[in-house]
């Protein structure tokens, strides 16, 4: 699985409801919804050594966008999924091991989207490599 795919997988494990989390995008409906996008991060910290065990380490970047129908009801799930993610220590997840999922910054309101929905966004630094065990 892919990052966003990862990291949704996190947030159903601590949770959250599977049919508001959408990677990439979150389409028209349902109004109350998050969306796990794998954005820009670092390049990769390189090995001595193409094997597994020495995988580069990713030093990636993912954004969620939350949406509701009103301001009060996308901050809650906002604040539940920034709770879930916000200093996540060590931890496996599918293939890869996860060191951390740090905040950039403490989520921000984005505006409204196309049909009137208040949007907030937070941008996470993950650093993650191939688990080997």
């Amino acid at each position: 699985m892919g990052l966003s795919e990862d990291i949704r997988t996190q947030l159903i494990a601590g949770g959250m409801t599977a049919s508001a989390l959408f990677v990439a995008e979150a389409p028209e409906k349902p109004d109350t919804a998050l969306a796990i996008t794998a954005t820009g991060g670092l390049g990769p910290t390189r090995t001595m050594s193409g094997t597994k065990a020495n995988a580069p380490v990713e030093h990636v970047r993912i954004q969620l966008r939350a949406r509701a129908a009103n301001y009060a009801a996308c901050d809650v799930l906002m604040t539940q999924a920034y709770g879930l993610l916000s200093g996540l220590g060590e931890t496996v997840i599918g293939t890869w091991r996860y060191y951390y999922v740090r905040p950039v910054q403490t989520p921000y309101y984005l505006g409204l989207d196309g049909a009137a929905r208040p949007v907030i966004a937070v941008n996470f630094d993950v650093q993650r490599k191939e688990d080997t065990n």
